[in-house]
């Protein structure tokens, strides 16, 4: 059985005409703004995972990236010049523009934030550590207290102390015991206890 001639011709035409206007110039071709981000974090060079690339054209159509855990980003776009943004969650946001799509690949460092560096430190450890310097000022505190009540305590039972002994003669029940109370004190043979 064979094909008409037409139908043949249409298949293939429909096959080219993609690249048929490529080659005269008359389409945009699909080129890459591909590159790496990283940061110098606790001294070595490391690249960031979830880094959010922006890229604007000139006519203020956006393109969006995000770098994979080795740092690395491809942003598909036509040909031409681009405006370029870099965000990193805990780094400081880079913008730089007249990027060319299909250039070389674009190397970007990130600076960490201040607020997010505290003591040297990432957040999370900064807060452990405030949490355990807290931790230790609350644990002196309470043996300080304690120390001063127990203090307190030992001198309360040495003013108290034990009655001193009379001299002379027990059958007098009366004598026996504290005496009379007289408000705070306890009154024995004339002698004024606390």
């Amino acid at each position: 059985m064979a094909f008409p001639a037409a139908a043949v011709a249409i298949v293939v035409l429909a096959a080219l005409l993609p690249f048929a206007s490529f080659a005269e110039g008359g389409g945009e071709s699909a080129t890459f703004i591909e590159g790496y981000v990283s940061s110098d974090i606790k001294g070595e060079n490391t690249f960031l995972k979830n880094a959010e690339i922006t890229a604007v054209s000139s006519n203020g159509t956006i393109y969006r990236a995000t770098t994979d855990s080795k740092g690395f980003f491809s942003l598909p776009c036509p040909e031409g010049e681009y405006s370029i943004s870099v965000e990193c969650k805990g780094f400081k946001q880079v913008d730089f523009g007249n990027v060319s799509a299909g250039g070389p690949p674009l190397y970007v460092t990130l600076d960490m934030r201040s607020s997010e560096a505290i003591w040297g430190m990432d957040t999370p450890h900064a807060l452990q550590v405030l949490g355990i310097v807290i931790l230790l000022i609350i644990v002196g505190v309470g043996m300080a207290v304690f120390l001063i009540c127990k203090r307190k305590r030992a001198n309360a039972a040495t003013v108290i102390g034990p009655l001193p002994e009379e001299k002379g003669s027990t059958e007098d029940s009366d004598d026996i015991g504290y005496g009379e109370e007289d408000g705070d004190e306890y009154v024995k043979n004339g002698i004024n206890y606390p």
